[in-house]
């Protein structure tokens, strides 16, 4: 098995990590709408998750991917277990 050298003076490419905060740019083009979307969602959508900072606005992404798969609409539904000893009844 042979192992997999780098020259001296040579720097492997650093991973690319996707940044903590996102841009509205960034968010607009993640859910294919307008920025000025974005900004109005932030205004009307107070559970959104946005940070404000000298006029600027940032997403967490972590939160932010966490808020918009809790609005998803058609998921499945929760299925409530119905005990054995109740399941004869409901067939009676």
């Amino acid at each position: 098995m042979t192992a997999s050298v780098v020259p001296s003076g040579a720097s492997t490419p650093a991973p690319h990590l996707e940044p903590a905060y996102m841009t509205v740019a960034q968010v607009a083009e993640l859910l294919q709408v307008a920025e000025p979307t974005i900004y109005a969602w932030t205004r009307k959508l107070p559970d959104m998750p946005c940070v404000r900072l000298a006029g600027t606005v940032r997403f967490p992404r972590a939160r932010l991917l966490e808020w918009l798969r809790s609005r998803e609409q058609g998921r499945p539904p929760i299925r409530k277990r119905v005990p054995a000893s109740d399941q004869g009844r409901a067939n009676a």
